[in-house]
C-alpha cells in the first residue's frame, strides 16, 4: 500500500489529491506545489526521511504526526530527486498505517495551500481499520469451548497443570449450560492455544444450581418436560477429553434426584466440599464457575 508526495514547480499553486486502487494495492497520490524552491523542497523531504527512519520525532502536540512517529518502524520511504523538486513514496504492509501516510498527504496539502498558519493547527487521527476477525479452533473437544491461538502470548499453558472447577452455575433447562462451554474452552486452551500443547488434568465438581445438568435423558426430560438432557453432548466430549466430573451427593438427593439417574461416565461424590477438598490437596488449581 503506498502514498506518495510530489513537490514540484515554484510558480504554479495547485495540490491534488486522488486514490487508485491497483493489484490489490491502495495508492495515493498527492501533487504539492508552490514550495519556495526545488532545493527547500529537497530538503524538507531529506530531513523528513531522517526523522522517520531514525524516529526523531517532532510536533508531537499534533494527535496525527504523534501517531505516525509511533508506527515508524512500519513505514518505508523512498525519496528521488526529480527536475521540478523530489519525489518521496511512503509504503506500509498495514492498512492503518495507510490511513496516517494518506492522512498525512493531505495535511502537507493543507500547508502548501494556505500557508504557515495552516501548520499550526492539529489534525486528526484517522479510525483505525477494523481487525480482521480473529481465527477460533477447537483443538481438543469439536463445537465447544473455541479458543484463538496466541503462540507469542505471555503466561503460556504448562505441562502438568491440574484444575478443579468448581460449577455452581444454572441455565434455562433447554439449553446448554454456558459453564460446560467454559470447562470445554479450559481444555482446547491447553491443547491448543499456545505455543505447544501441554498436559493438563482438569476434574469437573457440579453442586447448587448446576446439579441436574448431569442427569440422563430419560430423567432430565421427565424432570423439565424437555426432549433431552442439552448439556449431555457437551459433558460427553469433556469425558472423552479425560476430564474428570464429579456431582455432589448432597445436593442430588437434596434436588430429589437418584445417583442411578446420573450419567454412567459421571461419578457422585459425597458432597462437593470433600471433592473440592480433597482435589485441592493432591495439588489442584481452584477455578470457580458460579452465577
Amino acid at each position: 500500500m503506498e502514498a506518495t508526495i510530489v513537490p514540484c514547480s515554484r510558480r504554479k499553486r495547485s495540490q491534488t489529491l486522488r486514490s487508485v486502487d491497483r493489484a490489490g494495492l491502495c495508492k495515493s497520490l498527492a501533487k504539492i506545489r508552490c514550495w519556495k524552491c526545488e532545493d527547500c523542497a529537497k530538503v524538507h523531504v531529506r530531513w523528513m526521511q531522517y526523522r522517520v527512519e531514525q524516529t526523531k520525532p517532532i510536533r508531537m502536540r499534533d494527535p496525527l504526526f504523534a501517531e505516525i512517529f509511533r508506527h515508524t518502524d512500519q513505514i518505508k520511504m523512498v525519496r528521488v530527486d526529480t527536475d521540478k523538486g523530489v519525489r518521496v513514496t511512503e509504503t506500509s504492509d498495514d492498512p492503518y498505517i495507510v490511513k496516517l501516510i494518506k492522512a498525512h498527504a493531505q495535511a502537507v496539502s493543507g500547508f502548501v495551500a494556505k500557508g504557515f498558519p495552516q501548520a499550526m493547527k492539529n489534525h486528526p487521527v484517522p479510525e483505525e481499520t477494523a481487525a480482521d476477525p480473529p481465527k477460533y479452533s477447537h483443538p481438543a473437544i469439536a463445537k465447544y469451548g473455541k479458543v484463538v491461538s496466541l503462540p507469542d502470548a505471555t503466561q503460556q499453558p504448562r505441562d502438568g497443570s491440574c484444575i478443579v472447577v468448581d460449577v455452581t452455575q444454572g441455565g434455562e433447562p433447554d439449553k446448554l449450560n454456558s459453564a460446560l462451554d467454559k470447562v470445554a474452552r479450559f481444555v482446547n486452551i491447553y491443547r491448543g492455544a499456545g505455543k505447544k500443547p501441554a498436559q493438563v488434568d482438569i476434574a469437573v465438581v457440579l453442586h447448587g444450581d448446576a446439579t441436574l445438568t448431569i442427569l440422563n435423558d430419560d430423567a432430565y426430560a421427565a424432570r423439565f418436560q424437555t426432549k433431552g438432557n442439552p448439556n449431555l453432548d457437551c459433558l460427553q466430549a469433556l469425558h472423552e477429553a479425560d476430564v474428570q466430573i464429579f456431582v455432589c451427593g448432597q445436593s442430588l438427593i437434596g434436588s430429589k434426584a437418584k445417583p442411578d439417574q446420573v450419567v454412567v461416565f459421571a461419578d457422585v461424590a459425597v458432597s462437593a466440599l470433600t471433592s473440592l477438598v480433597n482435589l485441592q490437596t493432591e495439588g489442584y488449581a481452584y477455578v470457580p464457575l458460579g452465577k
